[in-house]
């Protein structure tokens, strides 16, 4: 519904192109110190953007190399450094990180409420075991950009910071909203669960067990494995109740499962109408041929992937390592994606970059749904099309007058709705009518779905070649699990997310929250900003696939270099860094020390005044990983040795952060991210609710996007539309818009 904003390049005749090429000539300036914002450099790589690093040491000279930069990616000390006025002066884009102040990933995670949902809440802290805040941000910062250049404008200059607290937040959006006001929701013990979930043990593995929403197929799996009694127990008896007690379920049914077969459970379960995966290592999850034929990873290189979004079937591999660092005489003259004069923000920008797009959406779940509303917060207007009845989220508790809770999460923004039923050919004709005259159409059905229906890419393409179509799913299209159903818990077990976190030395568990859905919409919504990038560099008919499990390998890719015998269950201890896990305190305050960096270490030994931590062969990380038995052994005695109080006053202060646990202490008025303003207490139709605010913060991003629709409601302009759209019979051009 939007023309490009300057000429549109000459089109290509193909509709295949190499990612690597559409950020061609985009000067990049990864100013270091900063992991996400590293990780977001490397995915402008991806795209041909030419990234430099800024030379070591103290001599680099940033005042003169960051002018020549169309995009600076740069934490706090750097942002300082170069100056307000000289910041004022820049032409370029700013991404900021604001990691500074924090010890790192395990610190970040135990300060948000985030440990609450992995292990006992009466026992150790367990951390999610890979860096998926840090992942995250480096996704968001990714988006940033993308988001800035995806409609062929030239780039405008500004500042946009990511908070790395509010990333957090983001992926645990559905956890916050549900304790607004937790005496009231109906369904809410689903987001207290204290015991941790392992999934089924079977005579040769372990699987995960869904039966969702459909009461027959569980009852009938229960006939068919002898326990009809479990239909009728009152905590077996519908999903919530099911979920709220996984442990007891694992265990009614452990005696039946453990004689059975993986393969037998899967089939089993599958012939109920249920949806089963075995719980894979990630180790194993990285070979799988799942993986290989959706061209997920470097042909023979174990530890490459590819680009975790492909376009019209292709995928980017890793981009050559960078020239080098930046010097002043490898960017000369001005960058062509520069604006050729400072502009004042005009409407457009203050509501967003992507003020101006249409996105239709056809999306349920959790992983499409909010990928869409990350869209409507970067500006997009949507078409939300829904089943009579509304999606399946919006029979999701928790509810609070009679609405799903997590819908609001889910489906916020400014959005035009619609009720279409795709079983009735006079529907399936408006929606496709709707389709075609947007600018994104994103679906998230299984493989087949959407050309079964009418409203495949090919089909869509043939009326309107300008169309961005973006599929979602659990697994890719192609592959022995392309037709696998899709829901959170799966894809942790197929991916061997499971595999990476539990109590140390203990049994595997999965983080218990829909943390695999938020990280996929990320990615999701990225591959959006891919395919409108692709779009405005004059690429037609651009098709966009992203699954879960390439988000899953794309988040954990750091854990690929470790030995099999290190990705197991840490408890709270990192991999990577050293230290990096949670003590007790002699007031029973778990708290989390973490120095990420050798010269803090230095500093936290000092402040801690520990002979035995002072040995200069523990002076480096490597060699401290080597040790870590000993470090921490040390490290729980000290901070046994005095209560919370006091380490909250001392020296050492900086690296020691409490763990919150339960989610509720950092909601509350004067919690952490409530005073920091990353969460807000917001009025809905339904009362006051929490909502986490969009993951930028900038001109562009100072409002909240609006509340979902409520289901049913046909927004009047959607009717028109799907009165004016002129159709098309199949194969047949003469309907196309573009």
């Amino acid at each position: 519904m939007t023309a490009l904003a300057h000429p549109t390049p000459e089109r290509r005749s193909a509709p295949g192109v190499e990612l690597s090429g559409l950020l061609d000539g985009l000067r990049v300036l990864d100013c270091g110190g900063d992991r996400a914002l590293t990780l977001a450099s490397a995915r402008l790589a991806y795209l041909g953007a030419d990234v430099r690093s800024l030379p070591p040491g103290p001599d680099s000279d940033l005042h003169q190399l960051a002018p020549a930069a169309d995009v600076i990616l740069a934490g706090r000390p750097v942002i300082e450094e170069l100056g307000r006025e000289h910041l004022a002066r820049s032409d370029a884009l700013l991404v900021e990180s604001d990691w500074e102040g924090f010890g790192g990933e395990l610190t970040v995670q135990a300060a948000t409420g985030m440990l609450s949902y992995l292990g006992e809440l009466s026992g150790p802290p367990v951390r999610i075991g890979w860096d998926v805040v840090t992942w995250a941000q480096g996704v968001i910062a990714s988006q940033a950009v993308l988001a800035a250049c995806s409609q062929g404008r030239p780039l405008r200059p500004g500042r946009l910071r990511v908070p790395v607290l509010r990333t957090a937040a983001t992926l645990i959006s559905n956890q916050i909203i549900a304790h607004s006001s937790p005496d009231e929701w109906i369904g809410f013990a689903g987001y207290q669960w204290q015991t941790p979930e392992h999934g089924f043990r079977c005579a040769d593995g372990w699987v995960e067990i869904i039966f969702f929403r459909n009461e027959a197929a569980w009852a009938e799996f229960c006939r068919r494995v002898g326990r009809p009694d479990l239909v009728s127990d009152p905590r077996f008896a519908t999903y919530p109740a099911r979920t709220n007690h996984k442990s007891e379920l694992a265990e009614a049914l452990g005696v039946v499962l453990s004689e059975m077969s993986v393969a037998r459970v899967e089939e089993l379960v599958g012939d109920c109408g249920g949806m089963c995966a075995e719980r894979v290592t990630f180790h194993d999850a990285v070979a799988q041929a799942q993986v290989i034929e959706n061209g997920m990873r470097v042909q023979g290189n174990a530890l490459g992937l590819t680009s975790p979004w492909a376009l019209c079937g292709e995928r980017a591999a890793p981009s050559a390592p960078s020239p080098g660092p930046l010097t002043s005489s490898d960017w000369t003259g001005r960058s062509d994606w520069r604006s050729t004069k400072r502009e004042s923000p005009d409407r457009d920008v203050v509501r967003g970059p992507l003020s101006g797009i249409t996105v239709a959406d056809v999306t349920e779940g959790a992983q499409g749904p909010f990928a869409v509303s990350l869209l409507a917060d970067l500006g997009a207007t949507v078409i939300k099309m829904e089943r009579p009845g509304g999606e399946f989220m919006r029979h999701v508790g928790p509810f609070r007058h009679g609405e799903a809770l997590p819908v609001m999460v889910l489906s916020h923004g400014r959005r035009l709705c619609c009720t279409l039923d795709l079983q009735d050919p006079v529907d399936r004709a408006n929606a496709a009518g709707l389709a075609v005259a947007a600018d994104v159409f994103v679906e998230n059905w299984r493989p087949g779905t959407a050309a079964r229906l009418g409203l495949g890419a090919a089909q869509l393409h043939r009326r309107n070649r300008d169309l961005v179509y973006v599929s979602a799913s659990g697994f890719g299209p192609r592959g022995p699990l392309a037709a696998k159903g899709a829901l959170d818990q799966i894809s942790q077990a197929v991916s061997g997310l499971w595999s990476l976190s539990g109590a140390d030395g203990g049994t595997p568990e999965r983080f218990r929250g829909a943390l695999l859905d938020y990280m996929s919409a990320l990615v999701t919504a990225e591959g959006a900003l891919v395919g409108l990038l692709a779009r405005s560099r004059g690429i037609p008919r651009v098709a966009i696939e992203v699954s879960q499990l390439a988000t899953a390998l794309s988040a954990a890719e750091a854990e690929m270099a470790e030995p099999p015998a290190r990705l197991g269950p840490r408890g709270s201890r990192s991999r990577r860094c050293c230290p990096s896990a949670a003590f007790c305190s002699a007031d029973g305050v778990w708290l989390a020390v973490e120095a990420s960096t050798d010269a803090d270490w230095e500093e936290l030994v000092a402040a801690l005044d520990e002979p035995q931590l002072t040995d200069p062969r523990l002076a480096s990380n490597a060699q401290r990983l080597l040790e870590e038995d000993f470090i921490y052994a040390g490290l729980a005695r000290l901070i046994a040795g005095q209560t919370s109080g006091h380490w909250a006053t001392s020296p050492a202060a900086r690296y020691l952060t409490p763990v919150s646990r339960p989610l509720s202490g950092v909601l509350d008025a004067g919690g952490l991210l409530r005073e920091r303003d990353h969460v807000v207490l917001e009025q809905s139709r339904v009362g006051a609710v929490l909502r986490v605010r969009p993951p930028w913060d900038g001109p562009a991003f100072e409002q909240l996007g609006e509340s979902a629709p409520a289901e049913g409601r046909d927004d009047p302009l959607v009717a028109a539309l799907t009165v004016s759209i002129p159709t098309a019979s199949p194969g047949d051009d003469s309907g196309a818009v573009r």
